[in-house]
């Protein structure tokens, strides 16, 4: 909703859309521009320009090659490059990718629809190796194989299972180790290490060789009668070259280029008769290319303007690249030619005159801890600091106050800790001297202090020492001692204090489980628990309504072995759900299944314990109210389960019963933490990140807004992101993550009665930026179509609406945005602007209302520097 929300206020201003080894040279053929590599890693292109696919800001065309510039980055080499229909996107030499151009469909991957017509870097891209786009999607490879798409999919062109489009990178499903990726405009064709092929996407024409014609969301294998070497795809055809110099074709024919003498199609791979020795392939829009080993090029099909079939003039090429109506060839000198249509200047020779060849001018040669309550999230420092935010209505804040907060705060009269657990309202800290600490919602005794007290401030708890483990639930809690034994305290009606009795009660203090011992860890879901034993075993009691037991029947009040599971070395509990991780990487779940937070594809709950199908090898597993996260070893957080407020970070994408890889090509995540529809996670540099629900702040964003994609969170004086390892640089930022501007949103009252202001404050940068001049502020608001005018307006024709000069809401109906505020002059980064949205207004009936705050040197110098913030969203009450 976010991204759509973005393009949504960018329609509204009526914006439009170091020394290295030798870089191999290579060339790419956009449909009226073209792109070289140099051997030296700089990007040159040339042709069209009217989306900025030129990446050089922006003109109607550029005749001759001209150099590309990354921002911040004037040395910068690249690896790879693609160009598309009207983007492109370039791989540098430290495996992160920047893209440019038209980005309607999202094909520049940086979450966003916005067009950029300078390179901009992809969030958090690195370990990429390979890059090729389509139409308007994008494909990108990483060292170890995997493949990662975004942008248009309504035919499956990014292979993960749906038809949707995304904004940011998804992992393509199903394939092997990969070696070699090609986007034609709406099918992929890639090349295994074992020299299979796979296709997916639009099958229209048989382009995908699997003989039924229809479009497919998910790769399948291609059979060929030989290894491959190298593939290519079409318009609505694809190529292959296999190990011996033959090659191959399928799909549409209209124009024979397929190769074999008629102009009929196929829908499995056939040899291209007469032709051996070859090199190199390209397929074009409805032409092919091939290069032999004697440089000889061989053309055929149409739209490539009358080549000869043998083309020895292009001067023993090396390469060759086929776009729509013009063709682009590498010469081993490292010199480029053109042929072809040129009315975009597509062929680079500094005219717009067609030409069977010419030559392109121009080129030369870890943090402590994280923990998500309900409503409220907890980070732990290396310096043993607790920070809170989010809800504070039972002060699980621990800031001795009940206002919740949307930056972190810091918990007081607490340090040393080495642990925290999160419970619905309520919180537990582990200290180094072995003693735990409670605060928050106490009305069933679950912060342990004897009381039924809310706690807004920590207090010790009497009768446990020498604790090396926490847990805490909805109503109660649980530790681990040195010694093994298990203590518990809080709610009892089913069992979950495992004291062998079912007399509901609040037990006000801890108390031991009797009979047991060996334990290592302790998890809490609603009103069950496991315990995992030092030698790997599994076991649990409490409520067993849907089998989070285990495999045996009813309600239980003391201790029992959940059979199937071994070797054991983590636990998660979800609210009626339950994860265990296995030494050797493997998930196992079991109990609810409504939301599919078993990963199994069902929905049907399970007694008895199962691996997780389609995980990698696992190190870390975090269970949320209804759905489940894990942590690869390559620092990838996977999902699945419920995700209605975003909760498991694929953007808008709904509930998945199955584990789907969150898009962050080559992010270095290292804990993370699932809430009830919030989650978590911290960096290996030790920035804390999060998404899903944020009606309370829950976030740490400093907004009220949900995010359904990853976003940092910020410090607590909302002037950088939160980081719990002062002692380890954090990674570079990707400019296109770095928040422009920080806020800070204060909420009084309810929907019905609501006050709401924003405090912007500039990062160091910006402040120094803006130092010497001014800029203006500007408010906004997004009705649903349907919804009441904003208090009253008699406007409500349009469902923008702005808060200008004069301090009153009124409808957008075009032109500039008027500001909120003009010529404000920003002298440090201390310094704050602050906005008052409203004050006591009903805002009940304005259900996904969502407000704006942003500012600039202009309303279209604000968009362009993205410096704008949904600071708070109305939504369904819970």
């Amino acid at each position: 909703m976010r991204n759509r929300l973005c393009a949504a206020l960018l329609a509204l201003a009526g914006w439009s859309a170091g020394m290295g080894q030798a870089v191999e040279p290579a060339l790419i053929g956009g449909f009226f521009h073209g792109a070289a590599l140099s051997s030296e890693g700089q990007v040159y292109t040339w042709g069209s320009d009217v989306s900025g696919q030129l990446g050089q800001g922006r003109k109607l065309f550029i005749p001759q090659a001209s150099k590309v510039q990354f921002p911040g980055l004037p040395n910068a080499r690249v690896k790879a490059m693609t160009a598309g229909d009207a983007h492109s996107a370039a791989i540098l030499e430290d495996g992160s990718i920047w893209t440019w151009g038209d980005n309607f469909y999202g094909q520049l991957g940086n979450g966003t629809r916005a067009g950029y017509s300078v390179p901009v870097k992809i969030p958090g891209s690195s370990g990429l190796v390979a890059v090729s786009a389509g139409l308007a999607h994008t494909l990108a490879l990483t060292s170890d194989g995997r493949v990662f798409a975004w942008g248009f999919n309504d035919n499956g062109e990014l292979g993960d299972g749906k038809t949707d489009m995304s904004l940011s990178p998804v992992l393509t499903l199903n394939l092997p180790p990969i070696t070699v990726i090609k986007a034609g405009p709406t099918h992929n064709i890639a090349l295994a290490k074992d020299g299979s092929v796979w296709t997916w996407g639009d099958n229209s024409s048989g382009q995908l060789g699997d003989l039924f014609g229809l479009p497919r969301s998910t790769p399948g294998q291609v059979f060929l009668f030989a290894p491959v070497g190298t593939v290519s795809a079409g318009g609505k055809h694809s190529m292959a070259l296999d190990i011996y110099g033959r090659v191959w074709a399928w799909g549409n024919n209209e124009y024979g280029q397929l190769g074999n003498g008629t102009t009929e199609s196929l829908a499995v791979p056939g040899l291209v008769p007469g032709l051996d020795q070859v090199i190199a392939i390209s397929a074009g829009t409805l032409g092919s290319l091939a290069v032999r080993a004697d440089g000889s090029v061989w053309i055929w099909g149409y739209g490539l303007y009358g080549f000869a079939t043998q083309s020895g003039e292009a001067g023993s090429a090396v390469d060759v690249e086929a776009s729509v109506i013009h063709a682009l060839f590498l010469r081993p000198d490292g010199k480029v030619a053109a042929g072809g249509a040129n009315e975009a200047g597509q062929l680079g020779d500094g005219t717009t005159e067609a030409a069977d060849l010419t030559m392109v001018k121009g080129i030369s040669g870890a943090a402590k801890a994280i923990a998500a309550g309900s409503l409220h999230s907890m980070a732990l420092g290396s310096d043993g600091t607790l920070w809170a935010w989010g809800s504070n209505a039972k002060g699980q804040l621990g800031e001795g106050a009940e206002s919740e907060r949307n930056v972190p705060s810091l918990v007081t009269n607490l340090n040393g800790v080495t642990a925290l657990a999160a419970g619905d309202r309520h919180m537990l800290a582990l200290k180094s001297d072995g003693s735990v600490w409670g605060w928050g919602g106490n009305f069933t005794g679950s912060v342990g202090d004897g009381s039924q007290i809310d706690r807004s401030s920590p207090v010790k708890l009497s009768g446990l020492s020498n604790i090396r483990k926490i847990g805490a639930g909805g109503v109660n809690s649980a530790a681990v001692a040195a010694d093994g034994s298990v203590w518990t305290w809080g709610a009892n009606g089913d069992g979950e204090l495992g004291i062998g009795d079912l007399t509901v009660r609040y037990v006000l203090r801890p108390v031991k489980v009797p009979n047991f011992s060996g334990a290592v860890d302790v998890s809490l879901g609603a009103q069950f628990v496991t315990v995992l034993r030092g030698d790997g075993t599994v076991w649990a009691w409490g409520n067993n309504y849907y089998g989070q037991l285990g495999p045996v029947d009813g309600t239980r009040d003391s201790p029992i072995q959940i059979s199937g599971l071994t070797n054991i070395k983590a636990l998660s509990n979800g609210a009626h759900h339950a994860l265990a991780l296995q030494a050797d990487g493997t998930v196992w779940s079991w109990g609810a299944n409504y939301w599919g937070q078993l990963g199994d594809g069902g929905d049907t709950p399970s007694a008895v314990p199962r691996p997780v199908p389609g995980l990698p090898r696992i190190k870390a597993i975090s269970a949320g109210f209804g759905y489940s996260l894990a942590l690869d070893f390559n620092g990838i957080i996977w999902g699945w389960g419920s995700n209605f407020e975003g909760e498991l970070g694929l953007g808008d994408e709904g509930p998945g019963s199955t584990p789907i890889p969150m898009a962050a090509i080559g992010e270095q995540f290292a804990a993370i933490a699932a809430g009830s529809f919030h989650s978590m996670a911290m960096k290996s540099d030790g920035t804390v990140w999060s998404f899903g629900w944020n009606m309370n702040g829950q976030q740490g964003d400093g907004t009220f807004a949900d995010r359904r994609s990853y976003g940092g969170v910020v410090n607590a004086k909302a002037t950088g992101y939160l980081d719990l390892l002062a002692n380890v640089a954090n990674l570079p930022l990707p400019s296109d993550k770095e928040v422009p501007f920080f806020v800070e949103t204060e909420k009084i009252g309810g929907d019905k009665d609501l006050s709401l202001a924003v405090e912007i404050k500039l990062s160091r940068t910006l402040a120094q930026q803006f130092s010497a001049s001014n800029y203006n502020v500007y408010v906004g608001a997004l009705v649903p179509q349907g919804n009441p005018p904003l208090q009253g307006n008699a406007f409500s024709a349009s469902s923008w609406f702005i808060k200008d000069k004069l301090a009153g809401w009124g409808a957008y109906l075009g032109g500039p945005i008027p500001e909120f505020l003009s010529g404000v002059a920003a002298l440090s980064a201390d310094e704050l602007v602050k906005i008052q949205l409203l004050s006591d207004t009903d805002l009940s009936n304005q259900i996904g209302t969502q407000f704006y705050v942003g500012y600039g040197l202009d309303q279209n110098e604000m968009l362009a520097s993205r410096r704008y913030r949904v600071v708070y969203e109305v939504q369904k009450p819970r």
